[in-house]
């Protein structure tokens, strides 16, 4: 069986809003697999880590973050009103159009089990004028989250946000 990817990747316009989402492959794969980016490097997928593999959540580890969950976390609403949300919220910054600075922004985040967002980080950078943009944007997203889950149990759990900066 041909293993497909989940690819979602956000376009943001010199005009400052977010103008369309590319979605390819089955978002069902997604809880399944995961992507190694590094900065400078292709992406490859990585090998399905089996449920028998994962720490099962115990009261003395109630502040373990997962990174192989069986339901991934989700925003509140689902991808479209994350759509929704950056394409209001993110602003091409001026000067990096001025500049022609485009590429693609991956910001990891910590999704945690009561809902809420903490340690937004730039994981993958363009520069820093656009990295701070998505930085800014991921800070101000709302909780609320639908959190991951481990044996029936919400988790905190890592999330990585692609953002896509791009002049037409």
């Amino acid at each position: 069986m041909k293993k497909k990817l989940l690819l979602l990747s956000f376009m943001v316009s010199s005009s400052a809003l977010c103008s369309a989402a590319n979605t390819e492959g089955n978002p069902d794969t997604l809880q399944r697999e995961t992507v190694n980016v590094q900065p400078g490097k292709e992406a490859k997928p990585i090998e399905p880590v089996n449920q028998a593999d994962i720490v099962a959540q115990t009261e003395e580890s109630d502040d373990e973050i997962y990174k192989n969950v069986e339901t991934m976390a989700e925003f509140p609403g689902g991808m479209d009103k994350l759509r929704k949300y950056l394409s209001s919220n993110v602003i091409y910054p001026q000067k990096a159009i001025e500049l022609g600075i485009q590429g693609r922004v991956y910001v990891t985040f910590v999704v945690r089990k009561d809902g809420s967002i903490a340690d937004p980080k730039v994981s993958r950078s363009v520069d820093p004028i656009l990295d701070a943009e998505a930085l800014r944007a991921v800070k101000g997203m709302p909780n609320g989250w639908k959190p991951a889950t481990v044996n029936g149990k919400n988790v905190s759990s890592y999330y990585m946000l692609p953002i896509v900066f791009s002049i037409r």
